[in-house]
């Protein structure tokens, strides 16, 4: 069995539209307003790459809402941490572990339990692979991908032995990105708001940036819509009810500076 099979399967072969979102981080207005446009355009399958909760003030809202859509999710690090699961050699920041603690005695049991029931890393047939760090984390949630550690995962990805045409959906920058991988090299793309067709002989790394925490100075939430039959991605931006997803997190009282952030798009 190969490492690529070994992994869960969380649905067949992609044949029709996926959603692909990262990084929802318990902001219940972003993740909302991204429920409604999935909606409108009719588009009912769904992955989320880890992170529903952590930093925003509405966690047991945002798991409930993933669980009543029946969108597909595997964990990410602030999940983890929400499990008690602590990360190796790392240094969390005190409003990080502030918004974890203080989301951890907001989640039920049964919110907690699905979780835990998370799968760290998952796969959609065997032409989507689906991570929330990145490939050189044993753990798959805590190393981030970008363009300095772009060589390490291609790296990665040849001893994986992972086939040509392979997409990599990863999260954990909250920054929207695309990576193409030619032989031993690889280079960034620009980002495809109007769609980028993938060349079925390539590798590529997929990041759709961050619905509910965004850093690349957009504070829109930020996804990706994969269309395999064209091979085509394509980066959408969704408005949502900043002032409010701002305020419930200063009246929660413990995330000054995660409002600012959020806020600021940084």
């Amino acid at each position: 069995m190969s490492w690529l099979t070994a992994l869960p399967e969380l649905a067949p072969e992609p044949d029709a539209p996926w959603a692909l979102l990262a990084d929802l981080h318990a902001n219940l207005p972003a993740t909302e307003a991204v429920a409604a446009y999935l909606r409108e355009q009719g588009l009912g399958r769904v992955v989320v790459v880890g992170d529903l909760v952590g930093y925003g003030a509405q966690p047991a809202q945002v798991v409930d809402l993933v669980r009543h859509e029946g969108w597909l999710a595997i964990r990410g690090n602030h999940d983890e941490m929400v499990l008690g699961i602590e990360p190796e050699n790392i240094v969390i920041k005190p409003y990080a572990r502030d918004a974890i603690e203080w989301s951890r005695q907001r989640l039920a049991p049964e919110q907690l339990a699905y979780l835990g029931a998370l799968e760290p890393w998952g796969r959609l047939g065997s032409s989507v692979v689906l991570v929330h760090g990145s490939l050189v984390d044993s753990r798959k949630c805590y190393a981030y991908l970008y363009d300095l550690s772009l060589d390490l995962n291609i790296r990665r990805l040849r001893e994986l032995e992972l086939g040509p045409g392979t997409l990599v959906v990863t999260g954990h920058t909250h920054r929207p990105a695309v990576f193409e991988v030619q032989g031993d090299e690889g280079h960034s793309l620009a980002v495809p708001v109007g769609g980028l067709e993938l060349d079925p002989g390539r590798h590529y790394f997929v990041n759709p940036g961050s619905v509910g925490f965004s850093r690349d100075g957009d504070p829109r939430a930020s996804l990706m819509i994969f269309e395999p039959r064209h091979r085509l991605v394509r980066l959408v931006r969704v408005a949502y009810d900043l002032d409010r997803a701002v305020a419930s997190i200063l009246e929660a009282g413990y995330g000054p500076r995660i409002a600012e952030r959020l806020r600021e798009a940084n």
